[in-house]
């Protein structure tokens, strides 16, 4: 075990980090394990809790370590790309060898918002029906999906949305084809059910993404928001 010297010119915190830094490029502490508890390091190498807080923020900070609530400090696992530009989320996970799940929270109807309605060309107040998701990539949470449809679609409330992209979906039934794609950017900060479906402190930014899927001619078929962890999960925008 390293030992750490308190008379040395290097602020212990900084000792300290470069310690776990070296665990974990040496494997010792390996991707998306949990790290020991601050008593624990404070125990080990014979620090205060205020070094050993520090450290763990500076690796927090580079990105090496993420905290998750009521659970401890982890080994931060590589954040997955999305090389597909309004391609399906279950196809890219599977060309870049990771394993997608999805899991639906909630499913109904409820009445077009301003934004929602712009995005389905409806009338403000009118209801569409409303699919809640969060997406994972090799079991990490790293995406809040929620997805809008007209009315009229109401075959989606019964389809198997866990396993089946959307674009699948509305094909079989219909014959359009996901052909144009319109994505508005924006930050949020996570809200409760975020927090607790990404498994995050709320008030953790997010990347929104909000997109208008359409068949040719400008026909829309759906409208949704994605709130992604940035950290674990990059959306790539590609032109040619």
């Amino acid at each position: 075990m390293a030992v750490l010297h308190a008379e040395a010119s290097v602020p212990l915190y900084l000792q300290l980090s470069d310690v776990i830094q070296s665990q974990i490029e040496q494997g010792e502490l390996k991707q998306g394990e949990k790290i020991p508890s601050e008593d624990q390091m404070r125990e080990l190498y014979g620090v205060s809790r205020v070094t050993v807080r520090a450290a763990i923020e500076r690796l927090v900070e580079s990105g090496l370590l993420i905290k998750r609530r009521g659970k401890g400090t982890y080994v931060a696992m590589p954040a997955f790309v999305e090389t597909m530009a309004g391609g399906s989320f279950t196809k890219s996970c599977v060309q870049n060898h990771v394993v997608p799940r999805t899991e639906v929270r909630s499913v109904g109807t409820v009445f077009a918002s301003g934004m929602v309605a712009e995005g389905l060309a409806v009338h403000a107040g009118d209801p569409v029906h409303r699919i809640c998701r969060v997406r994972f990539t090799d079991d990490i949470p790293v995406i809040y999906e929620v997805d809008y449809f007209r009315e009229r679609d109401a075959f989606i409330l019964e389809a198997d949305m866990d396993e089946t992209p959307v674009s699948e979906i509305i094909r079989d039934r219909t014959g359009l084809l996901a052909k144009e794609f319109k994505d508005m950017f924006d930050v949020s900060a996570a809200n409760e059910e975020q927090s607790r479906a990404l498994d995050c402190p709320a008030g953790t930014p997010l990347l929104v993404v909000r997109q208008v899927v359409m068949a040719e001619e400008h026909q829309i078929l759906y409208y949704n928001e994605q709130y992604i962890l940035s950290d674990r999960y990059k959306y790539v925008v590609s032109y040619r």
